[in-house]
């Protein structure tokens, strides 16, 4: 409501099949190698990009069911898919939004927060890997000055992570993603990606590095997985605990399977 009041429109939730209609009518106008339209944007063009900007801002449900694309399983049909949300994804996403109710209304009451900090113990295929991933370029790519940091127990499990981001990443519409232009986005292979106009960027470490996690850092976000299979008094208690900031806007997940008792 405040936005619409700032910005004196009404913002409509489009369908996915309404927004792949739109994203083919603006396909045909992009040139892939100048990087930019080939022609002038109508104002009914300007209005949905608005539109679809500012929803996806505000509402990272609406982003993810619409722009956040990944490789289904094969009992899902396999391919290239929006993310639907399963009810595993929907307990963890309900329990992430309690959080930030509370956090809000702490800060209202000019309280000290912590961020939301969850420490995800679970069973293995519940998407909780992929929602993480989603959650964290969401915010890369909606939101200036973000500093990310990625983590799991090995380089193929990092790549792992980096593929995904990858995934989503390169699949956002030319007119929603940040920039594709080389000059500002800054992209090396499982190691960090950083869109400088935002000036948000998203760091890569293996858990197991001899140099510590996050070391030198403040991170608004972070994201590990596998973390019982690390040292968690030393990697995680003395090295990256601290780099987390005491803040409203942080959000870090610790993600891992038992791995026995």
């Amino acid at each position: 409501e405040r936005i619409e009041a700032a910005k004196r429109i009404k913002l409509v939730r489009h369908t996915p099949a309404e927004i792949d209609e739109w994203n083919a009518r603006l396909n045909a106008i992009y040139d892939p190698n100048a990087l930019k339209p080939k022609r002038a944007l109508k104002p009914d063009e300007r209005a949905f990009i608005t539109n679809e900007t500012l929803l996806s801002v505000c509402d990272f449900r609406y982003w993810a069911s619409n722009f956040c694309w990944f490789i289904r399983d094969p009992v899902s049909g396999g391919g290239l898919g929006r993310l639907e949300m399963w009810a595993s994804q929907e307990i963890i996403l309900t329990h992430i939004a309690n959080l930030e109710e509370q956090m809000a209304d702490a800060v209202k009451r000019g309280e000290p927060v912590d961020g939301i900090l969850l420490a995800l113990h679970k069973a293995r295929q519940l998407g909780a890997t992929l929602l993480m991933r989603a959650i964290t370029v969401h915010r890369i790519t909606t939101c200036s000055h973000i500093r990310a940091l990625a983590g799991s127990i090995d380089d193929e499990k990092v790549l792992k992570l980096y593929e995904r981001d990858k995934r989503i990443i390169d699949n956002l519409p030319w007119w929603l993603a940040p920039s594709r232009h080389s000059d500002d986005m800054y992209d090396e292979k499982a190691a960090h990606v950083i869109f400088r106009k935002l000036d948000s960027s998203l760091l890569y470490q293996e858990l197991v590095q001899r140099t510590g996690i996050g070391l030198g850092e403040q991170y608004d976000l972070g994201h590990l997985t596998e973390v019982a299979s690390v040292d968690i008094g030393t990697s995680l208690q003395h090295d990256f605990f601290p780099t987390i900031p005491q803040a409203a806007r942080v959000f870090h997940a610790l993600e891992t399977t038992a791995q026995g008792r």
